[in-house]
């Protein structure tokens, strides 16, 4: 899969990361994550199974996951916060300028994570979903519009917490912001053996 940085200027919608994330057409992309002993490693391949980002575990002493192209350039760094009851994440394009903050909000029960741009104090972007059916959205807070949706895949390799998902995402939006998200749904509701049973 090839972004046309030019062409996704134009028609950019929601460009989170960036433009050149962004594509005039849906875009449908597969998160793999590699299973109980992968050290926070995920895959992320198109349509016709080419690789368009990937995703590194080993480095912040667990609590980091860098989203690399697939040359290997890390363009996105996604690090937990320590002992959050939260289960807080922040994501950063370097060192010093946060992106945005995901998280679940406090005393809910239902499945859901917040994300805040930047320094804001209310969510701008809202992800939710069921384990027990597999189907997960992410939403603007502020119109409700849908931006993208997921579909746990289920399988055998689900036992040992090898998860994935097939996401399908609307034109113009930030795919590389969209993938984050559900890596990090991920990371907070699923890759954790409490979690039991993959999906749910």
């Amino acid at each position: 899969m090839g972004f046309d940085q030019d062409s996704a200027k134009a028609v950019a919608a929601l460009p989170v990361v960036g433009a050149q994330f962004c594509d005039f057409q849906a875009v449908n992309l597969t998160l793999s994550s590699a299973g109980v002993f992968s050290c926070g490693k995920y895959t992320v391949r198109d349509e016709k199974q080419n690789d368009v980002f990937a995703v590194d575990g080993n480095c912040g002493c667990g609590r980091q996951r860098r989203v690399m192209d697939s040359s290997g350039k890390v363009l996105l760094v996604l690090h937990k916060e320590a002992f959050s009851f939260q289960n807080k994440w922040k994501a950063y394009l370097d060192e010093d300028k946060l992106l945005f903050t995901a998280k679940k909000p406090c005393f809910r029960l239902k499945f859901c994570v917040d994300v805040y741009l930047g320094e804001n104090t209310t969510p701008d972007f809202k992800l939710t979903g069921c384990c027990f059916t597999g189907k997960y959205s992410l939403r603007r807070t502020d119109t409700g519009e849908l931006i993208a949706k997921a579909r746990y895949i289920w399988k055998l390799a689900s036992i040992a917490r090898c998860h994935s998902y097939s996401i399908e995402i609307e034109p113009g939006v930030d795919s590389l912001f969209v993938v984050s998200m559900f890596l990090v749904m991920n990371e907070i509701y699923l890759d954790k053996p409490a979690a039991g049973g993959g999906g749910g």
